[in-house]
């Protein structure tokens, strides 16, 4: 798996579908314009589309005072149990864009949504009064290069490394 901020420019959704077509082994999940997209969707039914990455921020900072990118928002703001939450959020508003949309200008869009739904299948991961086995990362920068170059950074952590999820400071669920 791999997280893409779209950042609301089309050369970064250029470069992403040209990454899909090389990398098809690899599931991208997208975000636009950037991944605090989904940690709104705990917050608030209805995040509004801003201009940029930086006003999600700002939007992020209203919900979580002093909230900056590597702050772990899933423990501060006890976020463990309210996953499900955010899922109905965000497929309800995916909902209402037209298939023939392009993901560029969907404004707010998130997919993490789905991969919080695969990992809860395919690892029979339980959510509430079990912890997950353990928490996951994901890829929180652009990691598509204009040179079609995937990018991957990120720490080390036993369970997620082995199952080869890709993943750094924000927390998905």
């Amino acid at each position: 798996f791999c997280l893409i901020y779209l950042d609301l420019r089309h050369d970064k959704y250029d470069a992403y579908l040209k990454a899909k077509q090389k990398y098809p082994q690899v599931r991208f999940i997208v975000s636009n314009p950037c991944f605090e997209i989904w940690l709104l969707y705990y917050f608030t039914e209805n995040p509004k589309a801003e201009s940029s990455s930086q006003a999600v921020k700002e939007q992020m900072k209203k919900c979580v005072p002093g909230y900056n990118e590597a702050m772990d928002v899933y423990d501060q703001c006890d976020l463990e149990d309210k996953y499900a939450v955010a899922i109905n959020r965000s497929e309800k508003k995916n909902a209402f864009y037209e298939e023939d949309k392009i993901l560029v200008e969907r404004n707010p869009y998130t997919e993490v949504q789905d991969l919080i739904l695969i990992l809860k299948q395919h690892w029979l991961i339980k959510v509430g009064a079990d912890i997950w086995a353990e928490r996951f990362f994901m890829c929180s920068h652009s990691i598509i290069s204009q040179t079609e170059k995937i990018t991957i950074t990120g720490r080390k952590k036993g369970f997620v490394q082995s199952t080869g999820i890709i993943r750094s400071r924000n927390y998905l669920a």
